[in-house]
């Protein structure tokens, strides 16, 4: 998957997840998958994570966050944190760009924008747009 804005030279432009995303099944229709992708190098990590929910009786989109996180040693405070953000109850306009396919098992993202979280610990900067298939 492609990841393109402001930030993208901090975040990435691209997400490969590590394989078998974490499923959670709240078993009221609310399904939300998890994709990671780490990397450590000495004694600092990286950590990239999409997260995606869905109703899976309705099939609509609920949610979809990117979040990029860095730190050192074994801290469990990163030392930079960019968190992105797509409600489509809030803003369904944009949700149009996803193509959730249960069956298949994948959901697609057509030059998706996802807003900077509104957080004080946020490192973001701007908007940013996902495009490709993860699958589960």
């Amino acid at each position: 998957m492609s990841i393109s804005g402001n930030d993208s030279n901090v975040i990435g432009t691209s997400f490969t997840p590590n394989p078998d995303p974490a499923i959670i099944n709240y078993g009221t229709g609310t399904i939300i998958v998890i994709w990671n992708q780490s990397f450590l190098s000495g004694g600092e990590f990286e950590s990239r994570l999409v997260s995606f929910s869905f109703n899976e009786n309705d099939r609509s989109v609920n949610h979809v966050g990117y979040v990029r996180s860095t730190g050192t040693g074994t801290d469990v405070v990163p030392t930079s944190a960019y968190s992105y953000s797509l409600d489509c109850g809030d803003n369904p306009i944009p949700c149009l760009s996803i193509i959730l396919d249960v069956t298949q098992q994948q959901v697609t993202f057509n030059s998706t924008t996802l807003a900077v979280v509104a957080d004080s610990g946020n490192d973001a900067t701007a908007v940013i747009v996902m495009t490709g298939t993860l699958s589960w």
